[in-house]
């Protein structure tokens, strides 16, 4: 990664978290309210989907890996 990319990442990273603590919550129930909520949630499902997609590749998508070249014809 380079300069710029890590200058433009930690930008846009300082954006959200500004947006976050200076919007006026909106949400219907308490825990819209608590500060970082929607990051944090966001950034926890992102990880869930991330580990039950790998789970879900070990245990029947993936195939050995001279998978093809053992069957016989």
């Amino acid at each position: 990664m380079t300069t710029t990319h890590k200058v433009v990442v930690g930008a846009a990273a300082a954006g959200v978290v500004a947006l976050d603590l200076l919007a006026h919550p909106h949400g219907e129930t308490w825990w819209h309210h608590l500060m970082g909520f929607d990051l944090i949630y966001g950034y926890l499902g992102c990880v869930a989907i991330v580990i039950v997609s790998k789970a879900l590749g070990k245990a029947g998508l993936q195939r050995r890996e001279r998978f093809y070249e053992d069957t016989k014809e």
